[in-house]
């Protein structure tokens, strides 16, 4: 007898020491610090809990569900790294998200935006006209930037003493018709 009540005790004593390790939560997370994965970083981590909340950047608390001790929390990436801070029961846990590199300037957006944005409405005659010019232009600026390199060798060249720039900018005089009486 005395054997089966201590067998007892003995199972009694490990079940509720199983039992305890069931009643305390736990909170882990895969990574410290994570980087962006398109448009948004995915947080990733393992609770015991149905449900873990989290802040960004100490705004409002929100909720993500935990599916199979797992959870996903998707946080809208930012220029700046923002701090994650993930509470499951009475445990937390904090992680950051790294700054994303911008895309492009705001300015540069809306005027590549609206110039497409007239393109589309423009008729296809004046579509190529548009292009056309828009080559033009382009040569334009290839003319004046070998012209201005020319212009900064001539400089240089009278800087040092020589006279080839000089007499070679002379050349360029108008011939005037001779005056009738």
């Amino acid at each position: 007898m005395y054997r089966k009540t201590a067998m007892v005790a003995a199972g009694v004593g490990l079940l509720s020491l199983v039992l305890a390790g069931c009643g305390a939560t736990t909170l882990s997370t895969t990574k410290t610090t994570y980087k962006r994965n398109g448009l948004v970083a995915a947080v990733k981590g393992n609770a015991n809990t149905k449900t873990v909340s989290y802040q960004l950047d100490g705004a409002k608390a929100k909720t993500a569900n935990v599916d199979n001790h797992t959870f996903v929390i998707q946080v809208p990436t930012k220029t700046t790294r923002q701090t994650v801070k993930i509470k499951a029961g009475s445990d937390t846990k904090t992680v950051h998200v790294q700054g994303s590199k911008r895309l492009t300037s705001y300015q540069k957006m809306v005027t590549t935006y609206n110039n497409a944005l007239i393109g589309s409405k423009l008729s296809k005659t004046d579509q190529a006209a548009a292009k056309k010019l828009q080559a033009q232009g382009a040569a334009l600026k290839k003319q004046q930037a070998t012209i201005q390199a020319k212009v900064k060798q001539a400089q240089a060249q009278i800087k040092a003493g020589g006279s080839a720039a000089a007499t070679g900018a002379q050349t360029y005089k108008l011939n005037k018709p001779p005056r009738r009486s």
